[in-house]
């Protein structure tokens, strides 16, 4: 197969421990329950987010990346008979750090930044996190330093988030990373 690869012919792979989702769903370290959790920071950090990133104003500070029509890959991809059209989610236009993994840094970013606001009185379980962009919160966060080893795009979406809500923050790159 690699050979295929190599020489750019097209190769069609399954994962031979590919299992039903019924049976492998169960079985794995995420469930729902963290789905929602996650949702739930999400909503009490998009006032936050919004008054933070101005390119967030127009989405109320959700952090969402556009659909794109793609006819040329539909064309490509899919036979004629086949109705309807083909998007592509444009994760390279997300704002704040312009890549797929900007979500997740933020993300990261906000649950260590809730953390530490609980413990130090701040918050409460809960709370909006609009309290991190104040003159308090920076100061809480800039008693903390983030590091985080990237090629890039991870580096600078924490690096983005995290200098912006006060943190010290460090992003390990090898020497020989383009």
């Amino acid at each position: 197969m690699l050979s295929r690869i190599k020489t750019q012919k097209r190769v069609f792979w399954i994962n031979p421990n590919l299992g039903n989702a019924a049976d492998v769903l169960p079985t794995l370290p995420l469930g729902f329950s963290d789905v929602e959790q996650a949702d739930y920071l999400w909503d009490r950090a998009r006032l936050l987010l919004k008054n933070l990133f101005p390119e967030l104003e127009s989405t109320q500070g959700i952090v969402e990346s556009p659909l794109c029509r793609a006819p040329e890959i539909r064309a490509m991809l899919l036979p004629e008979e086949i109705k309807g059209e083909l998007f592509v989610k444009a994760d390279n236009l997300l704002p704040i750090a312009g890549s797929i993994k900007a979500r997740g840094g933020i993300y990261a970013v906000l649950v260590i930044a809730e953390k530490i606001a609980i413990a130090e009185g701040l918050i409460e379980a809960g709370d909006d996190f609009d309290l991190f962009a104040t003159d308090e919160g920076r100061a809480l966060f800039a008693q903390h330093t983030i590091s985080v080893g990237s090629t890039g795009n991870l580096g600078l979406s924490i690096g983005v988030i995290a200098s912006t809500l006060g943190f010290k923050c460090i992003v390990h790159m090898s020497h020989d990373i383009n």
